[in-house]
């Protein structure tokens, strides 16, 4: 029995809704720093997996802009900007951004990735630096960048406390063969330790209006 090898995450989806009552930064506030969560007003965070199969974390911060109806979108990977700053005690770059209409469901004309302060609109695309090996020689430090672009269908402005709907993606770690599950119209479904189902064959199946009026006649014939 052969098992499965592992999947980066290309495509990951959120459902949020952030709280349309968090007032937005006053002019002399600090800008937004990882390690200082009075700079944004709510995170969360998704697991993805490297080309290896390796759990790690991505996290998501939002801060409010002096804009109405408009948010940056910070990331880390594993504590880390993402993207990478530009030099040792620069400030970090909003990823993205989210824009809602007036009645706090999700402007998608207006959100999107940024990059260089231009906007593309859609999902937000990152680049997450990955390890080029679980376990690198030192002194090495490579990194193979995997993107990874993250949907916010479905997310909204309301006034009510910043929560997490759904989140899903589409990545998971090697699995091995667990058993199978036959379903009603004959595929034939792999089940392996990683939770994954997959279809692996299946068996052609046959209706007759008169059951009884089939006679067997040997070999699996009727």
């Amino acid at each position: 029995a052969q098992g499965i090898g592992p999947h980066v995450t290309t495509k990951a989806a959120m459902q949020l809704n952030l709280d349309s009552r968090t007032p937005a930064p006053a002019p002399a506030a600090p800008g937004f720093a990882l390690a200082d969560a009075s700079t944004y007003a709510s995170t969360t965070s998704v697991a993805v997996y490297d080309q290896q199969g390796n759990e790690q974390v991505l996290s998501l911060y939002f801060r409010r802009t002096a804009v109405d109806n408009e948010w940056e979108v910070y990331a880390s990977h594993e504590g880390v900007p993402v993207p990478a700053l530009s030099g040792v005690g620069a400030p970090q770059d909003p990823a993205g951004r989210l824009t809602f209409n007036p009645d706090g469901t999700l402007d998608a004309a207006n959100s999107g990735t940024l990059a260089g302060g231009a906007l593309t609109a859609g999902g937000l695309t990152l680049d997450i630096p990955f390890a080029a090996s679980t376990l690198p020689v030192p002194p090495s430090a490579s990194v193979t960048t995997a993107p990874v672009t993250i949907s916010f269908t479905g997310t909204s402005q309301y006034g009510s406390a910043f929560g997490v709907t759904a989140t899903t993606q589409d990545g998971y770690a090697p699995g091995s063969l667990t058993g199978f599950g036959i379903g009603g119209n004959g595929m034939v479904q792999a089940r392996y330790s990683n939770g994954k189902t997959m279809d692996a064959a299946q068996i052609a199946l046959a209706d007759f209006r008169n059951e009884q009026g089939l006679v067997s006649a040997g070999g699996n014939l009727w």
